[in-house]
């Protein structure tokens, strides 16, 4: 299927630059299978699947995060996060 080569080469992508996790800022473990662990890579969409499923098959819209962070954020849009993190700083 076209969506799991293009998760392959979005992991393969993100490994060889080493990405960072796009919420948190932090290094993500690409050593780790992927959704083992809080800091293993974890294919995050820039809008929630729950809330836009047509753009779930979209690489334009795939980003990198943590296993943890992915699951913290839930179906939030990250525009909400951005709002909340400045609220806390």
């Amino acid at each position: 299927r076209q969506f799991e080569k293009d998760k392959a080469a979005f992991f393969n992508q993100c490994k060889a630059q080493h990405a960072v996790c796009w919420l948190c800022g932090m290094p993500i473990d690409y050593s780790a299978p992927k959704n083992t662990s809080d800091d293993s890579f974890n294919l995050d969409h820039l809008y929630p699947v729950s809330k836009h499923p047509e753009l779930q098959f979209d690489p334009a819209g795939f980003k990198p995060s943590h296993t943890s962070c992915n699951r913290l954020r839930g179906n939030q849009d990250h525009q909400h996060q951005s709002e909340h993190s400045q609220d806390n700083g």
